[in-house]
């Protein structure tokens, strides 16, 4: 990735907003020489996936996900609410994303009435890797059905990214969809990764 650095300033924090075509067009123009996307500390809704371009990073102001920040005022680092119905975020090659937290607001396993909600919904992904040198780093996913989605890509690097997810929080397999054998899950401190059966 290109030390170039970019500030995010034409974003709308405070939830109400789509900054999904904002952002993108900032990533966009950013990808065509590669560098740095900084996003001010805030609380961001994103209504469509954005897809990161090659040799591009997101990052967040803080780069480095606190425990302390708020999904509702993100006061201390940058909280993206995602209302898509599909990947939040896509990572094309050499591309990365760094120090966020995503939650899915439509994915709350309870109704307003404290009971069990069936609203879960089965596409929803964090993070998909969709090109070699993908990575991800220190970013928190909240209430997707998997969190990072590294199927598609090659030599990527996935670190110290935490969150709860309703069926994988990691996934990832390098088999062909032809010769693909039945995974199997790993669930440690409640995260799961799943990996092909060799």
């Amino acid at each position: 990735t290109s030390e170039r650095l970019f500030i995010a300033n034409d974003l709308t924090s405070g939830g109400a907003v789509d900054n999904a075509p904002a952002l993108q067009g900032l990533l966009n123009s950013v990808g065509e020489e590669g560098g740095i996307v900084l996003v001010p500390n805030g609380v961001y809704r994103l209504n469509s996936p954005v897809v990161v371009p090659n040799n591009v990073e997101l990052r967040s102001s803080q780069s480095i996900f606190s425990r302390t920040n708020d999904h509702q005022t993100g006061k201390n680092g940058v909280v993206f609410i995602t209302y898509t119905s599909s990947n939040t975020f896509v990572l094309k090659e050499n591309a990365g994303l760094v120090g966020v937290r995503i939650w899915h607001a439509k994915n709350d396993f309870l109704t307003a009435e404290n009971q069990l909600s069936s609203g879960v919904r089965p596409s929803d992904t964090s993070v998909k890797g969709n090109g070699a040198g993908a990575y991800a780093y220190r970013n928190e996913s909240v209430g997707a059905y998997v969190g990072f989605d590294f199927t598609a890509c090659d030599n990527h690097i996935l670190k110290s990214n935490y969150g709860i997810s309703y069926l994988n929080f990691i996934f990832i397999d390098h088999s062909d969809i032809s010769t693909q054998r039945k995974p199997f899950s790993i669930c440690q401190m409640g995260f799961s990764a799943v990996f092909p059966i060799q």
